[in-house]
């Protein structure tokens, strides 16, 4: 007999019209991730004997099992109750499927299903901070070009479009794209900032609001201050991921959980 073949054990002769529900024989069908197992059984069987015999077949096809170690189920609800009889579960019908899990691995299947949430939760964060940081460090570069031009910071447009909105989970070599634009965007931001130090600390009398030098003066903070005010939140998203320099490229991107960042 091979493993494909389903088992038929005649444990109760065949029931009968004038035989009372409860000692009609029933058959028992016990679908899992391994062959069916069909047995027949008088009606005032009961759970734990449906297990005793499961544990038979098992036993012979070479996957012995524990009692404890073998759920039941009917109608996605577990046949918790051992001493329950059978005929209670079938409406006197002549039988009864029911659905056989092993607690292992609904453990395990758990466990592989929270690991696929956490991993696409992580995805979802890790893409938004990234995204932001992106959108920020355009906006911040913006901002710089606008120093460097000495433009109304009024005529500067909000960029609010990037490269990451289709992607599905951000890497580290993506974050070194974005630290490589910052880095650049930071060493330029250095000179604008210099220029600005210079015109705070010289000594000169309140400008007139009409003439140029004033109209100069007031672009270079402003442009100044609205680039420090992206770099800021940029900085803020950008300290809150973590890089697995242990994992083999190319490393998903995470970010810290909220825990840790409502430490810091």
């Amino acid at each position: 007999m091979s493993e494909n073949d389903e088992v038929l054990f005649d444990t109760k002769e065949n029931n009968d019209e004038n035989i009372p529900v409860d000692q009609r024989s029933i058959k028992v069908t016990i679908r899992s991730n391994l062959d069916p197992i069909v047995i027949e059984i008088a009606g005032d069987d009961n759970v734990d004997f449906i297990k005793q015999n499961i544990l038979i077949e098992l036993e012979k096809r070479g996957k012995p099992q524990k009692v404890s170690d073998l759920i039941l189920i009917k109608d996605d609800e577990v046949l918790d109750n051992g001493a329950e009889e059978i005929h209670f579960l079938t409406n006197g019908e002549g039988h009864l499927d029911l659905e056989l899990k092993f607690p292992h691995r609904l453990k395990r299947q758990r466990f592989s299903d929270e690991s696929n949430e956490i991993r696409k939760r992580n995805a979802i964060n890790s893409r938004t901070r990234l995204r932001n940081c992106v959108l920020l460090q355009k906006n911040f570069q913006a901002c710089i070009d606008s120093c460097q031009t000495n433009s109304d910071p009024r005529d500067r447009k909000i960029i609010d479009v990037d490269e990451l909105e289709n992607k599905e989970e951000p890497t580290g070599r993506d974050l070194g794209y974005m630290v490589r634009d910052m880095a650049t965007s930071i060493r330029t931001w250095s000179y604008q900032l210099d220029q600005m130090s210079k015109l705070l600390t010289k000594c000169h009398e309140n400008p007139d609001e009409s003439n140029d030098s004033y109209e100069n003066a007031s672009r270079l903070v402003q442009n100044n201050m609205d680039a420090a005010r992206y770099m800021s939140h940029q900085l803020n998203h950008f300290t809150q991921f973590v890089v697995p320099l242990g994992d083999d490229p190319p490393r998903k991107l995470s970010v810290l959980p909220d825990l840790i960042k409502d430490s810091l």
